[in-house]
């Protein structure tokens, strides 16, 4: 028996050709997708809204410590690691320890890059102010104007 499975179908063999996106680095094009999103209305951590006071209009040159971003935020941390800084969110959840206790838990830190918190990024609903404030400091957000 001489039947292949296709019949007498033959692949389609094209060039691949390396597309612009592949020159940038994989850093450069996490960034570019990231400030899409930002474009979009969409958070590049949570992968939800954006706060309703933060502006969609930002990419990595905007100012770092505006108002609702990223970079202003009391939950955003740069965390030192050997000669590496690492900024990420510990906005505190409330989770179950190993004993059933109820304890805090950081779900959106992890060990990766994706989870770096761009302080040039519009600021999530959870955005609480206080970068340059102590951590007993009275927060507040003002409401969003008529």
């Amino acid at each position: 028996m001489n039947e292949t499975l296709f019949g007498d179908w033959e692949p389609e063999v094209r060039e691949l050709r390396p597309s612009e996106d592949m020159t940038l680095s994989a850093g450069r094009r996490l960034t570019l997708r990231q400030a899409e999103m930002v474009t979009n209305g969409v958070h590049p951590l949570t992968r939800g809204p954006l706060h309703p006071l933060a502006s969609k209009h930002r990419d990595s040159g905007a100012p770092k410590d505006d108002p609702f971003t990223c970079g202003s935020c009391y939950f955003r941390n740069v965390e030192k690691y050997h000669d590496s800084s690492y900024p990420k969110c510990w906005l505190p959840s409330p989770g179950v320890g190993a004993n059933g206790s109820p304890t805090q838990i950081y779900r959106r830190v992890t060990h990766g890059a994706t989870s770096d918190v761009r302080a040039w990024w519009p600021a999530c609903p959870d955005y609480s102010p206080g970068s340059s404030l102590s951590s007993d400091a009275a927060r507040s957000i003002p409401e969003e104007a008529s």
